[in-house]
């Protein structure tokens, strides 16, 4: 069940900080909207293919830009974009952020993300520019909404987010990119990754 207006304004009057800063003016009848940030992180081209095992590489594909002054996507850019808010659930909340229709008739997607009961942080938003034309984003601009779902009853502690040895994009603060620890690829994969990684520097 989705939370209206008033279950989303009763958490914060009972002293949850589920959003942070918090403006009336956003709220709507049952979703937020969330700003954009003062940075992006432009996804540039450093090599012909994507290996998820070398996260060093993944990390050195992310050029921050400062939109403080304003920053132009171009057509079929992808960004991450930092928001403004931090977002912090209970455990027997979830949450979706997804787009707002504005901005999906522009030909500027959103990318959806699902936040697991417990998660706490700033969201990076990953931004595609599938028009034509170049598109013109500045901080504050109101780019997404944050839907909050309750859940039928109270999970397993281990199994909350903050608890969770994967977790992490936990309180992130500052800009993180994927992140693929050694845990998050098979045994099998990561061989898979190896050989193929042995094969192209014989």
């Amino acid at each position: 069940m989705l939370l209206s207006d008033k279950g989303i304004r009763s958490l914060l009057d009972g002293g949850h900080d589920l959003i942070t800063p918090f403006d009336e003016k956003k709220l709507q009848s049952a979703s937020y909207d969330l700003t954009l940030g003062s940075q992006i992180a432009a996804i540039e081209s450093r090599a012909s293919t994507v290996y998820l095992s070398q996260q060093e590489v993944l990390d050195e594909s992310y050029v921050p830009v400062d939109i403080t002054e304003g920053v132009i996507v171009k057509p079929g850019q992808y960004v991450l974009a930092s928001i403004r808010e931090t977002v912090n659930l209970p455990d027997n909340l979830a949450a979706r952020v997804i787009a707002r229709t504005r901005f999906t008739r522009l030909g500027l997607l959103v990318a959806e993300q699902y936040c697991n009961p417990s998660y706490s942080g700033r969201l990076q938003l990953g931004l595609y520019n599938a028009s034509p034309n170049n598109i013109a984003l500045v901080e504050g601009l109101e780019i997404a909404q944050i839907v909050f779902i309750t859940l039928d009853q109270d999970p397993t502690e281990e199994k909350l987010y903050r608890n969770s040895e994967t977790a992490v994009y936990q309180n992130e603060s500052v800009f993180m990119g994927a992140q693929f620890g050694n845990d998050s690829l098979s045994e099998g994969a990561r061989r898979v990754y190896d050989a193929m990684m042995q094969d192209l520097m014989a």
